[in-house]
């Protein structure tokens, strides 16, 4: 791709901060969920550990294509949390050739090429944005990337070329990484029924046979879901004794724009409603000015909205598990901007172009919007960041006083390790005899001061 050549710098700069980020201040000790990669690790050891234990609900969504990384890193590495993260690195700069891939069609279908270079650079800014702290510095986290990389590589195949059974079969191998490794993969089920509808993919017969594997596909993976919903009994809103939201709640709506609107407007949670609102109103325009360029002919658009509304529906299904149990503002969790982040690449995606042809004064309505949407996510970046850094600096000394003291760290070490309802004695155990995680680094514990 030329155009990425010509802005390769700036893309890798962008990657660059991600990486410097992630691998110098990664979290050195499983916490959290993440204790579980150590049972999976005690029943391979036990030779117990079945592949339908990878596959099992963890909080009413899969998390088997993050276990499969997690575990070859752990076998490969000595559960060495650095691989992890550079696991993640991977899985997004991945995600960002595909991403890059789907920005390219779309300027290229709309003859305005011109735009693509800030496009591209934008899209790394956001796509790499070191405000989602938690899923790069958080070696359990990978799930999310992988969820993110397969979601964008399947609206890549759907808005394809053309539609071909080969293009729909890779799509929904790219789903299944996606939804087999977060529940925001969802809503590519009806965003690819409404990609290949609006393609007219049922009017050729290879097309049609496209969308008979997009359905058998959907079908398939829904019958595993609700055998799994089955046997695990359960579902995170339920376990904490709330039941989920219907899809007509207002919270519910609320939720998934607090979701993704969250990437540039989490400094200040009280404009989120207004932000998302203008936006909408600007791809709107930008929707129409756009169509009458090209005839009425909106499938040239369907990249950028497919991009919207993957993000906005990845809100509302997240929003399905926790908006009653925990409340609307935690669509403003950091971990959720990594989905959300792509609402916005799709809205630049259709404003850009919009601005290549209009009139002087659109042209700067649009420019300042854009300027806007830039300033907001790096104030967004810096509020996170500088809360963020301090506490992972006390993560990583805590770490390092489990690893030298064990078993007799400190309660204060343990709390950001171990959730209260949470017992992982067991779990240090075998990390301290086989020398895994923090404990491969293991120096004397230093002593306490006297009285």
């Amino acid at each position: 791709m030329t155009a990425l050549k010509r802005v390769a710098i700036p893309v890798l700069l962008c990657f660059a901060a991600a990486a410097l980020y992630a691998l110098t201040l990664y979290y050195p000790l499983p916490r959290y969920d993440h204790w579980h990669l150590v049972t999976l690790l005690q029943a391979s050891d036990a030779q117990t550990l079945a592949a339908a234990d990878l596959f099992q609900l963890h909080g009413c969504h899969w998390h088997a294509s993050g276990y499969g990384v997690l575990l070859i890193s752990a076998y490969v590495t000595g559960l060495s949390h650095w691989a992890e993260v550079t696991a993640s690195l991977g899985f997004a700069a991945l995600g960002y050739i595909g991403l890059a891939r789907i920005l390219a069609r779309q300027c290229s279908m709309l003859s305005t090429e011109k735009q693509l270079s800030g496009l591209l650079i934008l899209a790394a800014f956001f796509l790499f944005s070191i405000d989602q702290t938690e899923n790069w510095l958080w070696g359990w986290q990978v799930a999310v990337f992988t969820s993110l990389c397969g979601a964008i590589w399947c609206l890549e195949r759907l808005t394809g070329p053309v539609v071909t059974p080969l293009h729909v079969l890779i799509a929904a191998l790219c789903a299944v990484l996606a939804i087999y490794g977060f529940a925001t993969g969802w809503p590519l089920i009806p965003i690819g029924f409404a990609i290949l509808i609006s393609r007219r993919a049922h009017r050729t017969w290879h097309g049609a046979l496209g969308l008979l594997i997009w359905t058998l596909f959907s079908a398939l993976i829904l019958w595993h879901f609700f055998l799994a919903r089955a046997a695990s009994g359960t579902c995170l809103a339920a376990s904490t004794g709330a039941e989920p939201v219907s899809p007509l709640d207002f919270d519910l709506l609320l939720y998934a724009i607090n979701y993704a609107a969250s990437p540039v407007a989490r400094f200040s949670s009280e404009i989120a409603v207004p932000v998302f609102l203008i936006a909408s109103a600007v791809a709107v325009w930008a929707i129409r000015n756009l169509s009458r360029r090209q005839n009425g002919l909106i499938v040239n658009l369907i990249p950028g909205l497919a991009l919207c509304a993957y993000a906005f529906g990845a809100g509302l299904i997240t929003g399905l598990g926790r908006s009653e149990a925990y409340g609307t503002e935690t669509a403003f969790l950091g971990r959720y901007i990594t989905f959300g982040n792509l609402f916005w690449i799709g809205v630049l995606s259709l404003v850009l172009p919009a601005r290549d042809n209009a009139a002087n004064v659109s042209r700067k309505y649009l420019t300042a919007f854009v300027a806007l949407i830039f300033v907001m996510k790096i104030a967004t970046i810096g509020n996170v960041v500088q809360k963020a850094v301090p506490r992972a600096l006390e993560i990583r000394a805590a770490a390092a006083n489990i690893a030298n003291c064990y078993p007799d760290a400190s309660v204060e070490a343990m709390a950001y390790f171990e959730a209260p309802i949470q017992d992982v004695a067991d779990r240090l155990d075998y990390l301290s005899a086989h020398r895994l995680s923090a404990f491969k680094h293991r120096a004397a514990c230093p002593a306490l001061p006297a009285d």
